[in-house]
This record gives C-alpha cells, sequence and structure tokens, in this order.
C-alpha cells in the first residue's frame, strides 16, 4: 500500500468537515497524556515532541497495519508501548491489534500484558491464546535445540509469561492461566519486564547506540549514567533515537510496573542526583492518575505520590534507587510504619 495513502495533505484537511473534530481530539489526548516537568526547559521541550508523536493516530503517521510495511516492525513495537505509557490507550489498542494480528512472539505477548497491566481492559484477552502458543511454542524449541534436551531457555520469556497471568487468570479459562503459570515458572518477579525493551533496542539499528545504553543503565540501577545518556538524546533530537525518549523515561527513569487488575502501581524509581526537581504527571492506571514529584536538596530528597484521579485508592509501592537511609513516610499527610 503506497505511503500517500495513510497521510491528508495540509489544503484537504482545511476543507475536512472532520477536521475541527480531528484537532479537538488531539488536543484533548495532549492534555490527558503524561507530562514531565524539569527545571531544563530543552528536556522538557523534546519530551513534548516526543510524547505528540506517541498521540498522533496511526493512520496519520502512515503508521503500522495489516499489509503495510511502511515501518519496520521494532519501530511500530516502539510506537504501541509509548502511546501506552503516556495514555494514549485508544491509539496503543489500535497499534497493538494490528501488530497483533500479522505477528506473534516475546514483543507481541509482552505489549499484550502491559496493556492489560496499564488499562485493566479485557479486550486483551481476544490476544492472548495466540500470544501463549507463540510463546509455548518458542520455549519448546529452545528446549529441544540442544542435544538431549538440553536446550536454554530465553531469559526474558518467563518474566513476559509472568506478565500475562494476570489477564489469563481474568479469563476464567483454567487452560489459559495453566498455560500461563507453565510458561511463567522461575521468573524473577523482582525483575522489570521492561527489560524487554533492551532485546528490542539490540535488534533495532536506532536502538543499538545511546538508546541501548541508557536502557540498560538504568535498568542495572545505574541510574546517573542512564539519565545522563537519556538527556543526551532530548537534547540531539538524533534521527531515530526520539522515539526511544518515552519509553526510557516511564520504564527506565520513573521504573513504572502497573497492575490495574489489582488496583497497584509499583514505581522503581530511578531519581537522578543531577535532578534537583522534577515531576511527572498524569500517569495512568486502570481509571486512576498519579502525580509523582522529587525534590532534592543536599540534606535530603523528598518523594511525593498524589493519586489525583479515580474511583477506588490505588496502592502504591515505591521502591527508589537512592543512596540514602529513609527518614520518614507520610500517607494522606499522616506519618505510616517504615
Amino acid at each position: 500500500m503506497p505511503a500517500a495513502s495513510y497521510y491528508m495533505s495540509d489544503a484537504a484537511r482545511a476543507h475536512d468537515p472532520d477536521e475541527p473534530a480531528r484537532q479537538g481530539r488531539l488536543s484533548r489526548l495532549r492534555a490527558e497524556a503524561l507530562a514531565f516537568s524539569h527545571p531544563d526547559p530543552h528536556l522538557v521541550e523534546a519530551w513534548v515532541a516526543a510524547r505528540d508523536s506517541a498521540v498522533t493516530p496511526l493512520r496519520e503517521q502512515g503508521g503500522y497495519a495489516a499489509g503495510s510495511r511502511l515501518i519496520q516492525f521494532e519501530e511500530a513495537a516502539l510506537a504501541a508501548f509509548s502511546a501506552l505509557a503516556i495514555g494514549a490507550r485508544e491509539q496503543a489498542r489500535t497499534r497493538i491489534a494490528a501488530l497483533a494480528a500479522e505477528r506473534s512472539g516475546l514483543v507481541i505477548a509482552w505489549l499484550i500484558g502491559r496493556y492489560y497491566a496499564l488499562t485493566g481492559d479485557l479486550e486483551a484477552t481476544s490476544w492472548l491464546r495466540p500470544a501463549l502458543e507463540a510463546l509455548r511454542f518458542s520455549d519448546s524449541v529452545a528446549v529441544q535445540s540442544m542435544p538431549q534436551g538440553r536446550g536454554r531457555r530465553d531469559t526474558l520469556l518467563p518474566l513476559v509469561a509472568y506478565g500475562l497471568l494476570p489477564l489469563a487468570e481474568a479469563t476464567g479459562d483454567r487452560e489459559l492461566a495453566t498455560s500461563a503459570r507453565q510458561l511463567a515458572a522461575g521468573a524473577d518477579p523482582g525483575q522489570s519486564v521492561d527489560s524487554v525493551l533492551c532485546r528490542l533496542a539490540d535488534i533495532s539499528p536506532a536502538g543499538r547506540g545511546r538508546p541501548l545504553e541508557a536502557l540498560s543503565g538504568l535498568f542495572e540501577g545505574e541510574t546517573e549514567a542512564g539519565a545522563s545518556t537519556w538527556e543526551t538524546i532530548l537534547r540531539a533530537s538524533a534521527d531515530g533515537e526520539g522515539s526511544w525518549i518515552v519509553p526510557i523515561l516511564v520504564a527506565g527513569i520513573l521504573g513504572l510496573d502497573p497492575d490495574a487488575d489489582r488496583g497497584r502501581l509499583r514505581l522503581r524509581l530511578h531519581a537522578p542526583a543531577a535532578w534537583p526537581s522534577w515531576s511527572a504527571e498524569n500517569i495512568r492506571v486502570g481509571d486512576a492518575t498519579i502525580t509523582v514529584s522529587i525534590q532534592r536538596d543536599d540534606a535530603s530528597v523528598a518523594i511525593r505520590a498524589d493519586q489525583t484521579a479515580g474511583a477506588m485508592p490505588l496502592t502504591l509501592i515505591l521502591e527508589p534507587t537512592i543512596q540514602a537511609p529513609v527518614a520518614a513516610c507520610f500517607v494522606d499527610d499522616t506519618p505510616a510504619d517504615l
């Protein structure tokens, strides 16, 4: 399908009766999307550009759809995760559905698990069975590929299957739940499932340099190096690397690990010492919205998390990587036990 079929010229848009409504939807999406505040305006400006790209509807970007090869699979998967991470759920659902219709495997299964973890949307069940079947096939091939069946499992496969387990259990289908549990055997819940992004970066030409370096550093606890590399990507606005801005902030620096099904949010927060103050607003998990802010001076680091929307209180599990003792903890401004 030619690229022109995905785009509409400025002149055509000016005469399109649906254009005002389209612009209104985009404005609303931008206003509701995850926002990043930082003292450096250049970093914020680059973030806004990356966020706006993530909320743009698929058909207007020349995106990945059935029968299309205009965007490589790795780029399309990254775009789907970015849309999901900043709260553009309709775009994320469209992109994941298009990918799942043509592909299966580790990355697709990871996207499906993250979609359900962030949204709690049971529409993801329609993608589940093929995803589990693909993981089981990959697992069996790996085990049988060595003499005497002593193959080596993909270390990420149990982790991705573990991420699918809540969705499998939500279906009420015992077969699917059992399959997910078997595949998840040996998974380390302490490891972030978003480390799949490192695999994605390693196979993507645009990700093999600084994006992979930033992600690897953050997931391995090298907060300063990872955040510094992310800042370099932001400032450079290098071709291709800009698409990694949202995933690195959300999965790496914020360490977002949601569980909308159980009303929980774990933040494996990497708070760079070089950032005196920063915040992330409009973090969406299920119907809840969270704001996280960090204030740092020479003597202390204060981390504040506020739920600004949602019918039910979200359980927050905060795991910051800060080399200092915790002095106090407050819940609703009331001292709490550590």
